[in-house]
């Protein structure tokens, strides 16, 4: 009966030093589990802080106009009410006017501009981009005292391969006051675009070109047939030459002609001579036939 006792005792212990064991054993492992979970989210707030968030363009999440500024803009060769016809590659220019209405004696109202910027989007969706301008950044600011106002001029170019289109320009100003910054859109309207070929266009003048030659080769073929069928015959000038007459002009030949001139007189007189003889010769022998 002891015996029996016994056995059960120390079944009893050994069921709860087992179970103590398993018990110990889940709770090291859970610890264990939080650990590895804390050292994951350490790591991966680390790599979150040294990883540099993207460059975010100043046109993107802008702020707000300020009530206390009025701005208006100037685009040379453009009236009010006028299309806005915009030249791709080319720079073009606008004047912004930038007008600070607070009270002029009031104490750190003056505003402080900062940029100007500008992009060119869809004319159907402007959410669609289709080119960003550079900005004009000003440092040290430009500042515009309360009741002042100041012009600024910004020069933007449309890429060249920028498709012929209605489009939506639009230009933005960047200032700021002691307290908050404040964009305003000076200029979002609708522009079309055109290239313009400054009064000389090569594709035109070779096309005028071909056509000339065309035509004067279409001209020449034509105008022999037409000889063919009338019996036009072209006249072959002959040259003539008279061995008579020389140059008029001896300017070039002075040496020759003063040698030509003096074998000619040699030879005259040569033959004069032989005449003269020929004559004297026949008389005398008249003469010795008479006195026979």
């Amino acid at each position: 009966m002891k015996l029996t006792k016994f056995l059960v005792l120390l079944l009893a212990i050994l069921a709860i030093s087992s179970n103590f064991f398993i018990t110990s054993a889940a709770a090291q492992d859970d610890d264990e589990e939080e650990d590895n979970a804390d050292a994951d989210d350490a790591t991966q707030e680390d790599e979150d802080y040294e990883q540099p968030s993207d460059p975010v363009h100043p046109l993107t999440n802008m702020e707000g106009p300020s009530p206390d500024v009025v701005t208006t803009y100037v685009l040379p060769g453009h009236t009010t009410g006028d299309t806005f016809n915009i030249a791709v590659n080319k720079h073009n220019s606008i004047i912004v006017g930038f007008v600070n209405k607070r009270e002029a004696d009031s104490e750190g109202n003056a505003m402080k501009v900062k940029a100007i910027a500008g992009s060119l989007n869809s004319g159907y969706n402007f959410a669609t981009y289709i080119q960003n301008f550079t900005i004009l950044g000003f440092n040290p600011q430009e500042v515009v005292d309360p009741g002042a106002e100041m012009t600024f001029e910004y020069n933007f170019q449309i890429d060249g391969a920028t498709d012929l289109q209605q489009s939506q320009l639009s230009l933005t100003i960047f200032y700021e006051d002691d307290n908050e910054d404040f964009t305003t859109t000076f200029f979002n309207e609708t522009v079309m675009l055109f290239e313009e070929n400054n009064g000389f266009d090569r594709e035109i003048i070779g096309t005028y070109l071909i056509l000339l030659a065309i035509l004067g080769t279409g001209g020449y073929f034509l105008w022999g047939v037409v000889k063919v069928q009338l019996g036009i015959k072209t006249s072959k000038s002959k040259s003539t030459t008279s061995s008579s007459s020389g140059p008029t002009d001896f300017s070039d030949y002075d040496g020759d002609l003063v040698y030509s001139t003096s074998v000619n007189k040699n030879r005259k007189n040569k033959a004069i001579k032989k005449k003269a003889a020929a004559k004297a010769i026949k008389k005398k022998a008249a003469a010795d036939k008479k006195g026979k």
